[in-house]
């Protein structure tokens, strides 16, 4: 038997909207209070977090699967369904998901939740905090890992510090009347920090302000990027594992089911290389996706950072990793891997990795 003690105490982060250009810290009573420019103040809160301790053999670990909430049925339980040595429990009612998981005290969480907690993308972070909380090992990014991979401003930035090509792109903050419409299209435009708002390339200074418009009727953070349109191909890498044991699924080309094989190897390694920094620097864990676009002139630029990918049956990470051979369940099971062994390896370095 393998015993993994986690910290004694554990950041939980709760995220609000909120903007300024400056950043300031502020210790009140125990909590740290971070303001951040891009759209994310961050809490942090001390919380005691019970051993957890892993059992490689004879007795089967209790694994909770966190589903998207509704009611349709998951393909992941089907998949799953022949993997013998975990006893995996399916919960789609966020509801009930504290009072769930307190009662069946799982060893392990995978959360495979892409449409965040309650279906709010507003609350991508707030499933892992809880587990957090509750001091419960699981998949995926923790919650500051969701804050920054689904912070454009933030990728941005990092990226650039990284020397990593970006779009050309500026800031519309839908609160502040002084900012100008932009004079050059087309560009695209999305909302800094995703949402139900949909990116969209506009023509022309009447389909800006279009936009706009409907922004400010379903935006409730008022930040806009608004970035030079690539008119080149769009190309996608996929990552499972972690620092120093990384698998990379084949690059593609977006809305092709083939390998790539239209650019030189080297640019491949590029986005290979970019893809690896931009995991380690904002936070992934265990699995992410990359999206690039080229430019007029040939050149590849960064363009999204997806901390947690769709696991769906027809996802562009399902579609690649069956590319590379793998069955449905295969990729789920070495995502599982992946992230368990992340808890063996960062709290029981002197141990053998477990056997899963």
């Amino acid at each position: 038997m393998i015993s993994v003690s986690l910290t004694n105490s554990v950041i939980f982060y709760i995220n609000f909207v909120f903007y300024t250009n400056f950043v300031s810290y502020k210790n009140i009573e125990g909590l740290k209070i971070s303001y951040i420019p891009g759209g994310f103040m961050f809490t942090s809160v001390q919380a005691s977090v019970k051993k957890i301790t892993f059992s490689s053999k004879n007795k089967k670990q209790e694994i909770v699967i966190i589903l998207d909430d509704q009611k349709i049925e998951s393909p992941i339980k089907n998949a799953l369904k022949d993997v013998k040595e975990y006893n995996f429990t399916y919960i789609n009612n966020h509801k009930n998901l504290i009072s769930a998981l307190e009662k069946i005290k799982p060893a392990f969480v995978f959360n495979t939740c892409e449409q965040a907690y309650n279906n709010d993308t507003r609350m991508k972070l707030h499933i892992s905090a809880l587990l957090e909380m509750l001091g419960i090992p699981y998949s995926g990014p923790s919650p500051d890992g969701f804050a920054i991979g689904y912070n454009k401003f933030i990728v941005a930035s990092i990226a650039s510090s990284l020397c990593i090509n970006i779009p050309a792109e500026t800031y519309f903050d839908l609160n502040d009347p002084s900012v100008k419409i932009p004079t050059e299209f087309p560009v695209v435009i999305k909302s800094n920090l995703g949402g139900c708002l949909k990116n969209k390339v506009v023509s022309n200074a009447k389909e800006f302000q279009e936009y706009i418009e409907q922004a400010k009727q379903s935006m409730s953070d008022g930040l806009l990027v608004v970035q030079e349109f690539l008119s080149g191909d769009e190309y996608s890498v996929s990552i499972v594992g972690n620092r120093g044991n990384y698998t990379i699924l084949p690059i593609i080309k977006m809305n092709s089911e083939k390998r790539l094989s239209e650019i030189t190897k080297n640019d491949a390694q590029k986005i290979i290389d970019a893809s690896i920094k931009m995991f380690e620097r904002t936070g992934c864990r265990d699995y992410a996706q990359f999206d690039f676009r080229v430019d007029d002139n040939g050149q590849i630029k960064l363009i999204k950072v997806i901390p947690s990918p769709d696991l769906s049956l027809n996802s562009t990470f399902t579609r690649v990793a069956k590319m590379n051979g793998m069955t449905y369940a295969a990729m789920l099971e070495l995502i599982l891997k992946a992230s368990r062994q992340r808890y063996i390896f960062s709290e029981v370095s002197d141990e053998k990795p477990l056997e899963l």
